[in-house]
């Protein structure tokens, strides 16, 4: 072999494994992607199943509740006109639909008229009556209707009317809040005629029970208005005071008005708080509370007398100031075990003959029990309230 064709040998024994080494790595390569591909089509496969098990659980058979409407306008009524409404439904699910439970606002009353159970396709209503009372003006009332709908286990129901009147009253019920028994105030009551073709008349004023802590008069400001001075008096005794007002006018619809009034009046003892709460009470655990007791004006103020409605309480009197100024400590001994919740009276009898016996109520519930209501009440800030107290004769 000469050198030329030596040379060409070698050339070509190259060329053949640079063609190989090629085709090697095309297959790899070639490997490589056909096993991505069979992992890019196993995740299109498995988010399929997945998307199909979503679709498949959103389509499950349930029971769903359709109002025809949700809200009902009664329009213009008379005070103590009661008018009905029927507030339709169907059950459109695949499952029988349960109603629940229906409960209305005050003011007016609401009673399933169909079956309490529907299945898929059957409708029902529920009955609603509207008592308008005393009431005056725009009005509007709530009925929730507790379901077995997943997806609607709560709704609410709406009426609205308007309430029309003769004479509209500001404000319907006078509050006087709190007043101390030698303190007087001076609210108003304002009369608004809407009579057609009528002026307004007031024949006379009257209190029920008779009172002579409240006083009024009454004062004509145009032919459609009127203006009441309603005047708490000084020394009513110490307790709620909550006498009517009625008004007499020359209304066909409204011949008597009665405007309630309220006030507590407050005697010269002041018991702070007024009530005791204790709250969550554990067993096994002592709970003390501790309640001021003082007079306003006196230096020769005494509590006499301690009880209690429950003897297993305890109560400690401690003195602050002589004559003025007394602590309550009551406490709930630990190895005391009432069932489910406490409640009662303290009882303190006094020297002072406008307020001779007071009254302190207290209340309490057993961790365990209403647990719920327990955790409510036990979080509520004890208010600095008067006490209630008895009149003496």
């Amino acid at each position: 072999m000469n050198v030329k064709n030596l040379f060409l040998f070698i050339i070509i024994f190259i060329m053949t494994g640079l063609v190989s080494g090629c085709s090697d790595q095309g297959k790899k390569s070639s490997g490589v992607k056909s096993n991505n591909a069979v992992k890019e089509s196993t995740n299109q496969s498995l988010s399929g199943d997945r998307q199909g098990n979503k679709l498949k659980n959103l389509s499950e058979s349930h029971p769903e509740i359709t109002f025809e409407e949700l809200k009902f306008d009664f329009g213009k009524l008379n005070q103590n006109e009661k008018s009905t409404h029927e507030f339709k439904f169907k059950n459109t699910g695949q499952e029988n639909l349960v109603i629940e439970g229906v409960k209305s606002t005050c003011g007016c009353t609401a009673a399933i008229t169909s079956a309490k159970e529907l299945a898929p396709g059957e409708t029902g209503s529920i009955s609603v009556t509207l008592d308008p009372g005393n009431l005056q003006g725009k009005i509007s009332k709530a009925i929730i209707v507790n379901t077995n709908d997943p997806a609607q286990k709560t709704l609410r129901l709406q009426i609205d009317a308007l309430v029309a009147v003769d004479i509209e009253v500001k404000p319907e019920q006078l509050f006087f809040g709190k007043k101390f028994y030698d303190e007087t105030e001076t609210k108003q009551i304002f009369l608004v005629n809407h009579m057609e073709n009528k002026e307004l008349q007031i024949s006379k004023i009257e209190s029920d029970p008779k009172t002579t802590n409240l006083t009024w008069k009454f004062n004509k400001i145009d032919s459609n208005k009127f203006q009441i001075d309603v005047t708490l008096m000084k020394g009513s005794a110490p307790g709620s005071f909550n006498p009517s007002l009625i008004i007499y006018t020359n209304s066909e619809k409204q011949p008597q008005i009665r405007v309630s009034v309220k006030a507590e009046i407050l005697g010269d003892i002041v018991v702070n708080p007024e009530r005791i709460s204790f709250g969550v009470i554990v067993p096994g655990e002592a709970v003390i509370r501790k309640v001021e007791i003082f007079h306003r004006a006196s230096s020769n103020f005494k509590i006499t007398k301690v009880t209690t409605d429950i003897s297993k309480i305890v109560t400690e009197l401690k003195t602050l100031e002589p004559g003025k100024r007394y602590q309550l400590t009551v406490t709930i001994p630990k190895d005391m075990s009432p069932e489910n919740r406490i409640s009662g009276m303290i009882n303190i009898e006094t020297n002072v003959k406008s307020q001779p016996k007071i009254t302190i109520p207290f209340y309490g519930i057993i961790k365990g029990q209403f647990q719920k209501k327990s955790d409510e009440e036990g979080s509520r800030p004890i208010s600095g309230r008067r006490a209630n107290t008895k009149n003496g004769n």
